[in-house]
């Protein structure tokens, strides 16, 4: 099981790494993280993030509009060997929700009840 699991980390590695773009800049709205620099910013605003908020952020902007659930953020973020009774996802949601929303109100993570988080507008269930 460690194995199938250690390879399968090693796969979305590689996937995750195809489909950076050449300057490595991930946007959504007015965010954006340069890859290369290691730099986040909301609005222009550049954000200081720890590395695993970093890791988190960088986690939702590869997987735009998509419910990610606490098991599958620890797992890209934490690693495979993380407690799963944890409520570390939920604490650093909160983090990264406080620096993001520190000049700009919008929430852009949104909470699924009992499914996990995702990275999108906040209206965009109302279209």
């Amino acid at each position: 099981m460690e194995l199938t699991a250690r390879i399968n980390s090693l796969i979305r590695r590689s996937e995750d790494y195809e489909h950076k773009t050449e300057e490595n800049l991930y946007t959504f709205l007015d965010v954006e993280v340069n890859d290369t620099k290691k730099t986040a910013t909301r609005s222009g605003i550049e954000l200081s993030l720890t590395l695993t908020e970093y890791k988190l952020l960088l986690l939702f902007l590869n997987n735009k509009k998509r419910v990610l659930s606490r098991n599958t953020i620890l797992e890209h973020v934490w690693g495979i060997n993380f407690n799963l009774a944890t409520n570390v996802v939920d604490v650093y949601i909160y983090y990264l929700r406080k620096k993001l929303e520190k000049n700009n109100p919008t929430r852009i993570i949104q909470t699924i009840i009992g499914m996990g988080y995702v990275l999108k507008e906040a209206d965009e269930d109302a279209n």
